[in-house]
């Protein structure tokens, strides 16, 4: 079937026609009514608080994202109370319904697309225990505004949520933002990220996940837990097993050539800068800064920019390397806006604690060994 626009003239603050986008496979709608009976945009609708109902049938909506960022209201396809396992959205991705669909698999008590009237939110799947469980299954990106919108949500009603990625996104040699922003803490499990592999029905989790590490050579800890009957029990219970990375080392001629290739580059003159009023220059940084291709889960910048800082600051102090001088080091060159610290919409701590100690650790290691 051909989709096809129907203009429905309604009562509007902008005096203008407000549109239904009826497509094949489900209604699409970017406006409705909130409380105070305003007629609110799908746009501005993210940051109320605020439930929300249709303008012509006066039913219940919700709000949601497409993948190219675009906020609409969803209907509520189906009373939940007359459906124990919820509603499946339409149009929705054939991944992601069977992601959702083993995720509910993890006990006897769960339902899925479960709505929360409190927050005007629905989540993939609800566990109904004490205290409840919520977990959510995302294929796509979103932005990390979103994230953390839903997710403080959530919070108000329980601390135990869990956002699982596809597997797709885990990248063992480059961190990327999307996995940045769906990495959780737990006191036992360190950071750790969620993946799961639909077609092999398995969920993955990564944890003691490293805050410093060399793509060459890492290690983590690793869990496969397959997603059958019952599976939620060995999730909470089990930790994983030890994991290692491994990949070519730089081979240490080429350090020459990496550094000459900062230096020249445009993009890292305001770095250049910085390491000179330091006292020093990308030439005066010892190799294995450049050698071993650093990553890290909890910072933004690049990793050789922020070793660079810090030695750099550390070599221009004249002070021996202890916790206490990297932590200063550390949080000035934060608030000075040189380092920037990753964006983590699910950890609720902050992370420089556990940056400082990894940096400590490494920078110590490697003075030691020259």
């Amino acid at each position: 079937m051909t989709p096809w626009l129907t203009l429905v003239n309604i009562y509007d603050r902008s005096k203008t026609s407000f549109v239904y986008v009826f497509v094949s496979r489900g209604v699409f709608l970017y406006a409705a009514i909130d409380q105070t009976g305003q007629l609110i945009y799908a746009q501005e609708a993210f940051a109320l608080q605020s439930s929300f109902h249709c303008p012509v049938c006066h039913q219940p909506v919700i709000l949601k994202r497409s993948r190219k960022g675009n906020y609409f209201f969803a209907h509520l396809m189906q009373c939940q109370s007359d459906n124990p396992q919820g509603r499946q959205l339409k149009g929705e991705g054939a991944i992601h319904q069977q992601g959702k669909r083993l995720l509910a698999l993890g006990s006897f008590n769960s339902q899925l697309e479960y709505w929360l009237p409190g927050i005007n939110q629905q989540v993939d799947c609800w566990y109904h225990r004490e205290p409840p469980i919520i977990l959510e299954f995302q294929n796509s990106v979103i932005s990390s505004h979103l994230l953390l919108q839903r997710h403080q949500a959530y919070l108000s009603i329980t601390s135990k949520i869990y956002w699982v990625a596809h597997l797709k996104y885990w990248q063992s040699h480059r961190v990327s933002t999307w996995q940045r922003q769906l990495l959780h803490y737990h006191p036992d499990w360190g950071y750790y990220w969620l993946g799961m592999d639909e077609k092999k029905r398995v969920l993955i989790r990564y944890s003691q996940l490293p805050i410093i590490f060399s793509p060459q050579s890492w290690y983590c800890q690793r869990e496969v837990i397959s997603l059958t009957s019952g599976w939620l029990d060995q999730f909470e219970r089990q930790i994983g097993r030890p994991y290692s990375f491994k990949s070519k080392n730089v081979a240490q001629e080429k350090v020459l050539m990496i550094k000459r290739a900062y230096q020249q580059n445009p993009a890292y003159q305001v770095v250049m800068h910085q390491l000179h009023e330091a006292g020093t220059t990308i030439d005066r940084i010892p190799d294995w800064i450049f050698q071993y291709q650093w990553q890290s889960f909890l910072i933004e910048t690049p990793m050789w920019i922020v070793l660079a800082l810090v030695w750099a600051r550390m070599q221009q102090a004249k002070r021996p390397i202890t916790l206490s001088t990297i932590d200063q080091i550390l949080i000035a060159l934060v608030n000075e806006k040189k380092i920037r610290l990753a964006t983590l919409p699910l950890i609720q701590r902050s992370p420089l604690e556990d940056i400082c100690s990894a940096l400590y650790h490494c920078l110590l290691f490697y003075i030691k060994k020259q």
